[in-house]
């Protein structure tokens, strides 16, 4: 039976022969999806290929964009903060009550009060680190500022429903 099937079953070209239209339309099918699949590919490769020229003038005018600057900061942060979010989920599971769902209005009010106190120690030591002088960067006022950012943000990240 299955060497009848084989024999005499032609699913893909019921009519066999040169000038068939089964055979036909099997050729310009395989035709179109093989130009289809070159299209993808160049236009891929183009796109690939013509991204560095933005970020070339991205990265060239990057010292003077000004307050633009704290958004790389933020996403570096929101980086760390997933990263280490995702290895403390994958650790500890979800036995932690501030990781559950039902905690996002305290994880919302603990960003606020770390942002706040962030925003707070970078105004009276006057933190400024694009502002880089002569001095440059003071490490004892960054740090306590980076560890309250980072912890806001990871009090952000545990707020699902912002």
């Amino acid at each position: 039976m299955i060497a009848h099937l084989r024999r005499y079953s032609n699913y893909l070209s019921p009519r066999v022969g040169f000038f068939s239209a089964d055979t036909w339309s099997m050729v310009t099918i395989w035709l179109r999806n093989t130009l289809l699949i070159q299209a993808t590919l160049i236009l891929g490769i183009a796109c690939v290929l013509v991204l560095p020229r933005p970020l070339v003038e991205a990265f060239t005018n990057w010292p003077s964009s000004g307050h633009w600057r704290w958004v790389t900061v933020a996403l570096f942060v929101f980086g760390i903060v997933g990263i280490a979010g995702n290895q403390l989920r994958m650790a500890a599971g979800e036995g932690l009550w501030w990781l559950k769902g039902r905690s996002w209005p305290v994880a919302l009010v603990a960003a606020a009060v770390l942002g706040g106190l962030a925003l707070m120690l970078a105004n009276t030591v006057d933190f400024s680190p694009f502002d880089i002088g002569m001095e440059g960067v003071n490490y004892a006022h960054s740090l306590p500022i980076a560890f309250l950012l980072v912890g806001a943000g990871f009090a952000l990240s545990r707020s699902r429903r912002w």
